[in-house]
């Protein structure tokens, strides 16, 4: 408990010591008896409601206290499994340090040994610098195999890469050519699939070649108006294959007006892309 929660409770029961007192001469004198009893009781109950209310706060304060110390030892397991850590680690380290010093102990006998290896070769100077010299000589020669073998290296590196971007151009060719032969055998079963079984009368108009633009659409994209019309062989009925510029094909529509220079025909399905005004037609 707190200096200041102490002195609050020290004051609360001075304050009742007074009350008491207070009641005593009143009931000595007794001057309207019964009036300051209600008083006294009023006052009690007052005194009684502070007393309460400070035992809360004294209660709020043991369970704030409580809290804190949980915490405290939680924060002190936490430092105990550190410093556990820490002692691991020490350990390690002191391991470490004795293998550390095993391997300080075998590198100076073997620096003996190279030692005495040196004292050694030292005697044999004479016979070194001659081999030193040969070895020289021999570090050229393998120094100018080593140029040209990388001027060579070079030189078939570039080779490969420039085979390299041709394959890779061969193979997208290749892709694309694929691509375009699978549209076509798909086109042409699509074309078997619809005239199978049908009776087809060709008119002499339709050996002739016919080729159209499609100048517009309707908005329900089932009528086209082409740029050709009778003076181009075009005939009431005749069947032509709607197909984009690059060759993709589209559908087929079918002619039921003609004038002279121009027509319009209805589109049939299957339809494998949106006709647009831009279009080709034609009878081939």
């Amino acid at each position: 408990m707190s200096t200041i929660q102490k002195a609050f409770v020290f004051i609360v029961l001075v304050l009742a010591v007074l009350a008491a007192a207070v009641q005593l001469v009143l009931f000595a004198q007794r001057d309207d008896w019964r009036s300051k009893y209600r008083e006294a009781d009023a006052q009690i109950r007052d005194i009684t409601s502070d007393l309460n209310a400070a035992r809360a706060e004294l209660e709020k304060v043991k369970a704030d206290k409580s809290m804190a110390v949980g915490d405290l030892e939680s924060q002190l397991a936490s430092t105990r499994n550190e410093l556990d850590d820490c002692r691991r680690e020490l350990e390690s380290a002191q391991a470490d340090k004795t293998n550390l010093e095993s391997l300080v102990s075998t590198a100076n006998a073997k620096l003996d040994i190279l030692g005495q290896r040196m004292d050694a070769l030292a005697e044999r100077g004479e016979e070194l610098n001659a081999a030193k010299q040969a070895a020289e000589e021999e570090l050229a020669e393998v120094r100018a195999a080593r140029q040209d073998a990388e001027e060579q290296l070079a030189l078939a590196s570039r080779k490969a890469r420039d085979l390299e971007e041709k394959v890779a151009s061969l193979e997208d060719e290749v892709a694309e050519r694929t691509d375009r032969i699978r549209k076509l055998e798909q086109e042409v079963d699509v074309l078997r699939q619809y005239y199978a079984g049908e009776t087809m009368e060709v008119s002499p108009a339709a050996t002739t070649e016919i080729l159209g633009k499609i100048t517009g659409v309707s908005d329900d994209r089932g009528t086209i108006y082409l740029s050709i019309g009778s003076q181009d062989g075009v005939e009431n009925g005749m069947l032509l294959m709607v197909f984009k510029p690059d060759g993709t094909y589209v559908s087929e529509a079918k002619v039921f007006n003609v004038s002279g220079d121009k027509s319009a025909a209805r589109i049939l399905k299957p339809v494998y892309a949106t006709v647009l005004e831009g279009d080709y037609v034609g009878n081939k």
